[in-house]
């Protein structure tokens, strides 16, 4: 079957939900309903990134028919300009079923499918999900596939053909085809010392495997060198109180895959990892301040075995370590690098003074893992080893002057390390209106 032949198939489907989703409300009792508006702009000095415009509606709607059958739409339809391209960007981000009972809830369509600390995973996808809640104890279940949805709306790129398909200003492509399945426990539980909280302390342990659906062919006619990636990925982390103004929370991922490239009949071993810990001060207050700091590492390759971060080319070793995440996890605001041969150190500090306005100022310290490509910086292999990447900083004001209306303004510098990236002094500011119905 031909490529445009799946996208056909893909978007009669897409239609056929649709409908059966429509058609189900009508008559229906005790049905809610809604909708957003959003506009946004983004302006930078990173070659490449100079304008991003986008506008997008959208429209839910929830039908409860009893406690075990409620029915959930949301949809929607906007444009973007974004890197020199004009974007559709149709939504279909929930068309599901769910219901509930005594310690038990299923949820079943299309729906995005996320870890309790989403540091693991966060994909729309269509599947279904079970869960099971105890009294101190919870067991998570779920499977789903990730090629239904729209590109444009999917988080799920791991590879270079993931890179090159999003890329792509085709109007109704889809996502990665990808199959992924998790199960996840969660514990709560008091510490040692004592304590009034039953959910003073929270132990969290998820595992994911995920398998790229691409046939060789495919991967093969997108590109001689492109590799397909499967893998699995182990999470444990912990988080909680140390006192009445103190949260701490503790986290790390092992990866363990096969990058497959069909062309050279050659599959590479990932191993990879990211760790990550953070401690929230919150004293109470008019103000409601806040400070955290943060810390987090993940795994790189070096340019002996990667040519960029992508990986459209790699070397003749048989093994890769840079962390690839499920779905896409960035960090800072300037470049909005992912996670993968990245550091930082965070330090940042937010304060309400009243309810219609909050103010955030981070402050960002960046650093390769090793010497090697870092996700949308400009850095080559003859620009040097350092590992310090630069510091950023950036300040969030956000209004909200009436309950259905919000307005994001976004400001930040990032200076970089001029022996790694030519321009020291990048920029970037954003402005986002959305309104709800």
């Amino acid at each position: 079957m031909t490529s445009g032949a799946i996208r056909i198939t893909r978007f009669s489907i897409f239609l056929l939900l649709l409908s059966l989703v429509l058609l189900s409300t009508v008559g229906a009792a005790e049905t809610d309903w809604g909708g957003t508006l959003q506009t946004y702009v983004d302006g930078s000095n990173v070659p490449g990134r100079e304008l991003t415009v986008g506008f997008a509606a959208g429209f839910w709607t929830e039908t409860d028919f009893s406690k075990l059958a409620v029915l959930n739409f949301s949809g929607g339809y906007g444009f973007q300009y974004d890197k020199g391209q004009f974007f559709h960007v149709p939504d279909l981000s929930l068309l599901s079923i769910s219901g509930r009972g005594p310690g038990w809830s299923y949820k079943a369509g299309r729906f995005t499918l996320r870890d309790q600390r989403g540091t693991l995973f966060n994909a729309l996808l269509d599947g279904a999900e079970y869960t099971n809640t105890g009294e101190q104890v919870e067991h998570t279940a779920g499977i789903g596939f990730t090629g239904f949805a729209f590109k444009r709306t999917s988080r799920v790129i791991m590879t270079a053909a993931d890179q090159r398909a999003f890329d792509n200003a085709s109007t109704f492509s889809f996502a990665s085809p990808r199959l992924g399945a998790y199960y996840e426990f969660t514990a709560d539980f008091l510490v040692a010392a004592g304590g009034t909280d039953p959910k003073d302390q929270t132990l969290n342990v998820a595992v994911l495997g995920e398998l790229d659906l691409r046939s060789d062919e495919a991967v093969i006619a997108d590109d001689p060198n492109s590799s397909k990636l499967h893998s699995g990925f182990l999470q444990i982390g912990m988080d909680g109180r140390m006192s009445r103004s103190f949260d701490y929370s503790v986290n790390g991922i092992f990866q363990a895959g096969a990058n497959v490239i069909p062309n050279d009949n050659r599959t590479l071993l990932l191993l990879g990892g990211l760790a990550e810990a953070s401690v929230t001060w919150a004293p109470g207050g008019s103000l409601a301040p806040t400070i955290i700091g943060e810390f987090l590492y993940s795994s790189g390759d070096p340019w002996t075995q990667r040519s960029d971060w992508e990986g459209t080319l790699f070397g003749s070793g048989s093994s890769l370590h840079q962390y690839t995440a499920f779905t896409t996890r960035t960090v800072g605001y300037v470049y909005g690098s992912r996670v993968g041969n990245l550091a930082y150190a965070r330090l940042g500090g937010s304060l309400r003074p009243s309810n219609v306005i909050s103010l955030l100022l981070d402050n960002y310290v960046l650093f390769r893992a090793v010497d090697g490509p870092v996700n949308e910086m400009p850095i080559d292999s003859a620009s040097g080893s350092d590992l310090f990447l630069g510091n950023e900083i950036v300040l969030t004001v956000d209004l909200r002057p009436l309950s259905d209306v919000g307005l994001q303004l976004v400001g930040g510098i990032f200076i970089a390390n001029g022996q790694l990236i030519p321009d020291a002094v990048q920029y970037r500011f954003g402005a986002s209106l959305s309104m709800s119905y």
